[in-house]
């Protein structure tokens, strides 16, 4: 645990401690509390986070570190109930998740570093109910999961993630009823959705607010139109993300390079030597 927070701490320490202003922060700065603007976003459980948690994201240390720690403790709890790994190879895993190139971009930002950190730790409850037995349990993850799509709609990914783990979890390790899995994992994923949408109209409506911030940086008609082309352009982008591209970020850093080489091949060497070959598909 020591050498994961090691880990954290050389990927996220410049932006832990260090003070500057993206052009989001300075609108944020200069306003408190801008949740209505999450809001036109369909971002209402962000808008929630800026109500109740932080007011005013735009201080050193406190969004980015929210952020961090709870990226970092819900990947590990994820992770852990998912493959039920040693903490060696916990350890090693999380850290190759949470040094991702593109968390580090999203992270860069304090007006939303929070949110993701609170996105995390719900998805992390969630998968938690998920696996008990019970429809209070059931009902509990799709709300913790519909929270979390309001916090950053990209979370939909995540939900879907842990639908698809918790289903070969319960083939591989518990030996369980695969169809009543399945069709659990499914009402996850869609009662997620579901209470995301429903929430998302009824404070759009009571808020009257203004829709077309969205459509300025989410092609959504295009999309609609043509979503082969734009899910292929889509993932050649992640792709030059992934690769820290110097065209696409003006860098070569030999630093994260070097970094999430070796958490790489720590968390490929470990479970090969130890031929536990559940941690190497973790």
């Amino acid at each position: 645990y020591f050498a994961l927070t090691l880990v954290v701490l050389m990927s996220y320490g410049y932006e832990l401690f260090n003070f500057h202003l993206t052009i989001d922060e300075e609108m944020h700065g200069s306003q408190a509390g801008m949740w209505h603007a999450w809001i036109a976003q369909g971002r209402w459980g962000m808008a929630l986070s800026n109500y109740i948690l932080i007011p005013n994201p735009v201080v050193p240390v406190v969004s980015t570190f929210i952020g961090v720690l709870g990226l970092t403790l819900g990947v590990a709890s994820i992770l852990n109930s998912a493959f039920e790994l040693d903490r060696v190879g916990l350890t090693a895993i999380t850290a190759i998740a949470v040094t991702i190139p593109t968390l580090s971009f999203s992270l860069t930002f304090s007006t939303i570093a929070y949110g993701i950190g609170v996105g995390c730790m719900a998805l992390a409850a969630a998968n938690l109910l998920l696996k008990r037995h019970g429809w209070d349990s059931l009902a509990g993850a799709c709300v913790l999961a519909g929270l979390s799509i309001g916090i950053y709609q990209t979370f939909v990914f995540v939900v879907a993630m842990i639908a698809v783990v918790f289903v070969w979890h319960v083939n591989t390790i518990k030996k369980e009823n695969v169809v009543a899995s399945v069709a659990r994992a499914m009402i996850f994923v869609l009662g997620g959705i579901l209470f995301y949408a429903i929430i998302n109209i009824v404070v759009l409506k009571s808020q009257s607010v203004d829709m077309r911030y969205v459509g300025q940086f989410i092609d959504i008609n295009g999309f609609i139109h043509d979503p082969a082309t734009r899910l292929v352009d889509s993932s050649k982008r992640v792709i030059e993300i992934i690769g820290l591209s110097p065209e696409r970020f003006g860098i070569g850093s030999i630093w994260m390079r070097s970094l999430v080489l070796v958490a790489v091949a720590l968390g490929v060497i470990y479970p090969l030597f130890n031929k536990d070959f559940r941690s190497l598909l973790g």
